[in-house]
């Protein structure tokens, strides 16, 4: 709000330069028509008591934008003159311009002690007072405006918004109540009310004063805004969407109740309802085309029309070809549709400045090694690391090809410079302890979880995977059991640790809960094969043999390449002979 105000006493003093005119004395001075003209004052001798040269020079400088020129030829013609209120109040118009606010402040304040009524140099010191933050001062200068000139509303709104601005809301609030004595259906007050009791969260009372604003005057197309932002604020976005609606019955053209009504339409899913605002805002605002066709390409790719979607992406680019959120979406509407060519030229073109560009990168590693190009995967991902160092998503993604072609070494190698950039990363240590597993770095991979455990005590992933381990090994049992139910209690209903807790049942001999833990699991996870052959050992530890063999058969057709599953069935077909 400081930088608000601020900037818009800036903006009033330069205003003020351009309106203030000049009377007296320099109200009679011609103007200057020709460039000859001023070249012959600025060469001219002048008498030493020429009031008339100094102020046309300055004049002629000001015409240039010269302002150290103007600046200086005033003060020589207030040298002659130095009872002239009119000469003080551009002076000190001039010194704020160059930042020169005490000879401003001084300017002004000799200005009010010749003319005290001066209703300019009044309001130019009460602006840089403002512009100062020198607020106290600045409501100072107002207040003796109103004085003044009763009459005048815009300085009830400036006094109202300084003391809001300092917090002094009940100040706020007399002074626009004051002008609703003099004006009763004042519709701007109304508006600045709603403010004021929205910020003091007077929630009812700032709706009433909003609502009168737009009752007062049904064309004021802010006070619509200011109530739907409202409504939006309090997480009632249906009837902020009622107001935008309103808001287009003033003003078919208004480019916010487009923009809101089309964001609500999408998340409501009515998407045809959302394109239709959003092709209304590309048609009629041009500066809003590119936001919006990436939108609408957006909206299309979620339809599934994929050729309308390609042709908005396409239609971002061409308006601004660095738009490279426009390039990823592109890239995967085409990678979806196997279109890998097309697919890898859009991630290439997305730069390495771009935060997307890891992303684009994995992708297209993802689709080499997908199309069984794996050293070419691995090289890309290589080159991204040197330009992206210090993002780790890249390491973890190559550790994941490295694991997936069992070269468990060097996948622990980049998760291990992960972790120098990252050393708390919980994602990182994990990983690493799976690969050290894989690896059959047993040790490693319970130092690695137990590493994990110390940053978050709760990771229920952490303490699933030490419990199993030790449950596998059967040592450590109870520790482990109290491990895994602890997992269970964080993540409840979790299938794999609800297997872990009748794994280490069934380490413990406990075969009948082991078998009722399990059946739970199976019943989370039917689909997984290590879980169902879980509960067949289960129920053929407990001598439930044909059970046992149930779960084997179907363990093995969840996994036909399993041949310790179909080891396990003839072993058990062998007992029932």
């Amino acid at each position: 709000m400081v930088n608000i105000i601020k900037k818009t006493c800036i903006i009033l003093l330069c205003l003020f330069i351009n309106s203030c005119s000049f009377s007296g004395q320099i109200n009679n001075i011609k103007t200057i028509k020709d460039q000859n003209s001023i070249s012959k004052i600025n060469n001219a001798k002048p008498p030493p008591s020429d009031l008339y040269y100094h102020t046309l020079k300055a004049h002629a400088c000001l015409k240039h934008k010269d302002i150290k020129c103007a600046t200086a030829e005033f003060e020589e013609a207030l040298k002659l003159d130095t009872q002239s209120v009119h000469l003080l109040i551009q002076l000190a118009q001039l010194y704020a311009l160059q930042n020169n606010f005490n000879e401003a402040v001084n300017a002004c304040l000799k200005a009010v002690e010749i003319e005290p009524l001066n209703t300019d140099a009044h309001t130019l010191l009460a602006q840089i007072y403002a512009s100062l933050t020198k607020y106290e001062l600045a409501i100072n200068e107002y207040k003796k405006l109103l004085a003044i000139t009763p009459d005048n509303n815009n300085i009830y709104f400036t006094l109202a918004l300084l003391y809001f601005e300092i917090e002094q809301y009940d100040n706020a609030e007399k002074t626009i109540k004051k002008l609703l004595k003099k004006n009763s259906d004042e519709a701007s007050a109304f508006l600045y009310l709603g403010n004021i009791y929205e910020k003091l969260n007077k929630k009812c009372t700032a709706e009433k004063y909003y609502l009168k604003a737009i009752n007062s005057d049904p064309a004021l197309e802010l006070a619509y805004i200011k109530l739907a932002h409202f409504y939006e604020k309090n997480e009632n976005d249906n009837e902020a969407s009622k107001i935008y609606l309103k808001l287009l019955n003033v003003n078919p053209n208004n480019s916010i109740s487009h923009n809101k009504l089309a964001y609500y339409y999408i998340k409501e899913g009515a998407l045809d309802k959302g394109i239709y605002h959003y092709n209304y805002l590309k048609n009629n605002r041009p500066d809003l085309e590119e936001n919006i066709s990436l939108k609408l390409g957006l909206i299309y790719y979620d339809k599934k029309e994929f050729n309308k979607a390609i042709n908005h992406f396409e239609n971002t680019i061409q308006i601004n070809s660095k738009n490279y959120y426009a390039h990823y979406y592109l890239a995967l509407l085409n990678e979806n549709q196997e279109n890998y060519t097309k697919a890898i030229h859009s991630f290439n073109s997305i730069s390495p400045e771009s935060n997307l560009f890891s992303e684009a990168q994995m992708h297209i590693s993802y689709i080499k090694n997908k199309n069984d190009e794996t050293s070419e995967s691995i090289q890309i991902i290589k080159d991204a690391i040197l330009i992206k160092k210090d993002d780790i998503k890249l390491y973890q993604f190559i550790a994941s090809i490295y694991e997936e072609e069992e070269n468990y070494e060097e996948g622990i190698k980049y998760l291990k410079q992960a972790l120098t950039i990252k050393p708390d990363s919980e994602d990182l240590l994990f990983f690493l302890g799976v690969l050290y597993e894989k690896a059959s770095m047993h040790k490693e991979s319970i130092t690695a979880m137990e590493s994990v455990l110390k940053i978050n005590k709760n990771n229920a992933n952490a303490l699933n995977f030490i419990g199993y381990t030790l449950a596998d090994k059967g040592i450590q049992l109870p520790r482990a059991k109290q491990m895994i139910k602890k997992a269970l209690h964080l993540k409840p209903g979790d299938g794999y640790i609800t297997d872990s807790l009748g794994w280490v049942y069934y380490k413990m001999g406990k075969y009948r809960k082991a078998i009722k833990v399990l059946k739970k699991a199976v019943e989370i996870v039917p689909q997984d094969p290590i879980i169902t052959e879980h509960l067949g050992d289960a129920y053929l530890a407990n001598s439930s043999k044909l059970k046992a063999v149930k779960m084997y058969e179907k363990a093995l057709e969840l996994d036909p390449m399993n041949k310790s599953i179909l080891v396990k069935i003839r072993k058990v077909e062998e007992l029932l002979r």
